[in-house]
């Protein structure tokens, strides 16, 4: 039933159990994490000793966005998502670097990692190779 899922950081809050439409971009947000069938889920407590995890002001707000293969209403899903904060900033910030495109119209798609404002060497704790209907090869 489920295509995958999406959980974005959204500055300033939003409006709490608000379903609504989207086309996928979020471009006042910030891509946390993502989940596809095949992948692990990522628990930050358990990398780095619990060094490691997402900085958060107060008042962001979450959206998660979930993508359906299946068009039956009958259908059931009992996929979630759980964030767990803490006060204390972690010792190590992660983020999320896109490579290649969202934009999957296109008939093909490369891209080089260049996360924003690093001041120190960048460790890579997974990677989520991801394609739709076109994709045909991905390394």
């Amino acid at each position: 039933v489920i295509h995958h899922w999406l959980l974005f950081q959204k500055p300033g809050g939003v409006t709490d159990g608000a379903i609504e439409d989207s086309e996928g971009t979020h471009p006042d947000g910030d891509l946390v994490h993502g989940w596809a069938p095949g992948g692990n889920a990522i628990d930050f407590r358990k990398i780095e000793d619990g060094n490691i995890g997402f900085e958060f002001s107060e008042g962001d707000g979450f959206v998660v966005e979930f993508h359906y293969n299946s068009t039956d209403a009958n259908a059931m899903d009992a996929s979630g998502v759980e964030v767990c904060v803490q006060k204390q900033k972690p010792q190590h910030v992660a983020g999320v670097s896109w490579l290649g495109t969202d934009a999957i119209l296109g008939s093909a798609a490369q891209g080089v990692c260049r996360p924003a404002n690093h001041t120190e060497p960048i460790h890579l704790i997974g990677v989520s190779p991801h394609m739709h209907l076109k994709g045909k090869h991905q390394k």
